[in-house]
């Protein structure tokens, strides 16, 4: 676990993915497609689906964790408090989002934190509502492994945004 810089991850981002002035990153992702799972489901069917989910886009390290800079990370210095982490695994990655978040925490922090790996083009998010959400490539998308891992998992789709 490291933490990084702001800054050059933001701009890669925007280069990428230009989101309107405000509102949360996610606006940036609606034209992708994507799939949600509900907020009530465990933390473990959270867990397992996130890692499912990663080998099927064939992610590597490193993955990137990072906020919409509201909240940002619990128990993190106070400079440190919305800088975005970099993991050498998924398992560490969910590990900090379950430790150090304020996913599901029950207080009145909240924050939207999203999981990629070095490609950025594919996005989890753990919601401050409680939900989880998957944006990725439409080529990845169509293939017949994400209509399984849908059923296995429980995800639904949601249909993109076109503009």
């Amino acid at each position: 676990m490291e933490f990084i810089a702001h800054q050059p991850l933001r701009q890669r981002l925007k280069q990428r993915y230009p989101a309107p002035a405000r509102g949360y990153f996610w606006d940036a992702l609606e034209h992708l497609p994507g799939y949600e799972l509900h907020g009530r489901l465990s933390w473990r069917r959270l867990a397992t689906a996130s890692e499912s989910a990663a080998k099927l886009l064939r992610a590597r390290p490193p993955f990137v964790l990072f906020t919409d800079r509201l909240a940002g990370w619990a128990q993190a210095p106070t400079r440190r408090r919305r800088s975005p982490i970099r993991f050498g695994s998924i398992a560490e990655a969910l590990t900090v989002i379950r430790e150090r978040s304020h996913f599901r925490d029950g207080t009145t922090y909240a924050d939207n934190y999203y999981l990629c790996d070095r490609t950025l083009r594919w996005f989890m998010a753990f919601c401050h509502h409680d939900g989880w959400h998957l944006w990725l490539p439409r080529r990845a998308a169509s293939r017949p492994s994400w209509r399984r891992w849908q059923t296995e998992t429980g995800a639904g789709a949601v249909a993109p945004v076109c503009r």
